[in-house]
């Protein structure tokens, strides 16, 4: 029972980020009207880097989608962006934005070199700017996930057809369980979210939906499978509370990601380093507060049906006859 609570806290540290309580010690500045968090750490009681580490500049500025708002805690991705720093040899900066959409900017300009995606946020940059998957992320050693429907227990609902009218809330328009498989659900069916539901909100946050939920705001929402878990795991009342009445077929899990405007060794380089680092135990466990098991190499038809649902909601264009 103790582990399975580990694996499901950590579990949720993997989708989110948040503010540092004590920032300076880690970043020259924050402030909470930005969207962007980053984390540099050069030394300290947090490093997995020796004292006497080499690294060059300029940082590798590495992205990371959230599916946690930002007041959830930063300080996994902290030890990860360090402990990446001394595989690099190369100060790792990790940066966050509110929507998806501004992440895969950041990556399609290289203002951002690598990341970690959401599969909805990568499948339109793979197809719009050419953003390259070198591993898929795993948990408990499985690279899928699936999208989720909750409703409150007390409204009666046992579906999603019994949503309609309802106000439903969804996470970011470019998340494959917080949006597209419902979208893609109802275009199925022969209508759309802004004709079934009555109206649509947009959470930026697979926690603020099921607490959008939760508080009456509104009357259903789609998360991601594991997200759900941990929080069920942490708040066992949540099950009391809300239940799943649909889930969507498995889903491919978060792709490390480069910028095609990346330098082509570092595709190699960080490859390298991801997949060595459950060999240590001081890796795994920067893994484990990750809730990463690992890293695979997937085929890229992995994501191939992430893209047909994004073009036939008209997100992708169709290709070329």
């Amino acid at each position: 029972m103790a582990n399975m609570r580990i694996r499901a806290l950590a579990l949720l540290r993997l989708c989110g980020f948040a503010a540092f309580v004590a920032c300076a010690a880690l970043t020259s500045s924050c402030s909470s009207d930005e969207d962007t968090i980053v984390v540099r750490l050069q030394s300290g009681p947090l490093a997995t880097v020796a004292p006497d580490t080499h690294v060059d500049d300029p940082p590798l500025r590495f992205v990371l989608a959230g599916g946690l708002a930002a007041e959830r805690s930063a300080l996994p991705y902290a030890r990860f962006a360090n402990a990446l720093t001394g595989a690099l040899r190369r100060h790792v900066e990790i940066v966050r934005r509110r929507t998806y959409a501004e992440l895969n900017e950041l990556l399609r300009t290289g203002r951002a070199e690598a990341g970690i995606l959401c599969p909805g946020a990568f499948a339109v940059g793979r197809e719009e700017f050419g953003l390259r998957a070198l591993l898929t992320a795993t948990v408990d050693d499985r690279a899928t996930h699936q999208a989720l429907v909750v409703v409150r227990r007390d409204s009666g609902r046992k579906s999603l057809e019994e949503l309609h009218g309802a106000v439903f809330a969804f996470s970011d328009p470019l998340s494959a369980s917080g949006y597209q498989y419902v979208a893609t659900t109802l275009l199925g069916r022969g209508t759309s979210a802004a004709a079934f539901f009555k109206r649509t909100i947009f959470t930026y946050s697979h926690d603020n939906t099921i607490q959008a939920v939760r508080d009456g705001i509104a009357d259903g929402g789609s998360v991601h499978s594991l997200v759900w878990a941990s929080m069920l795991s942490e708040t066992p009342s949540l099950g009391e509370a809300l239940a799943v009445v649909e889930s969507s077929p498995d889903l491919p899990s978060n792709p490390v990601v480069v910028s095609p405007q990346a330098p082509a060794s570092l595709a190699e380089q960080l490859s390298h380093a991801l997949l060595d680092m459950p060999s240590s135990s001081a890796g795994r466990a920067v893994l484990m507060d990750l809730g990463i098991s690992g890293f695979v190499k997937l085929p890229d038809a992995a994501y191939d049906s992430v893209v047909r649902s994004w073009r036939e909601l008209g997100v992708i264009p169709a290709p070329p006859p």
